[in-house]
């Protein structure tokens, strides 16, 4: 995620809370990364020196399967945080962050 420059005009105490935010839900987004493409060499043939690619007749048992460590629940002590209203916020940021980030006034 690329959101911790996105925000212009808000308090330091806030920016540090969010990159630590942010490094935490990478830390996850790393591990699923590493699943997906273990199931990838599971269930795929290399196509390349270090590219691989699922078979299309594993694709349904590969899809089961990932979909299987996306629905595993994650515990993370994460608390919204609240910037400033008049904060300038890239649109694709915000999508990003919309669970974690409340505006303030609204």
């Amino acid at each position: 995620m690329e959101v911790v420059g996105a925000l212009d005009n808000i308090p330091a105490s806030i920016g540090y809370r969010l990159a630590r935010m942010v490094r935490e839900l990478n830390k996850e987004l790393v591990t699923i990364e590493g699943s997906r493409l273990e199931l990838i060499k599971k269930y795929g043939s290399e196509t390349s020196p270090d590219q691989f690619q699922v078979k299309p007749e594993n694709m349904v048992t590969f899809m089961q399967d990932f979909n299987a460590v996306l629905d595993e629940e994650i515990d993370m002590d994460i608390s919204p945080v609240t910037i400033p209203g008049d904060s300038k916020i890239k649109v694709s940021s915000l999508v990003d962050l919309y669970e974690f980030v409340k505006v303030e006034g609204e």
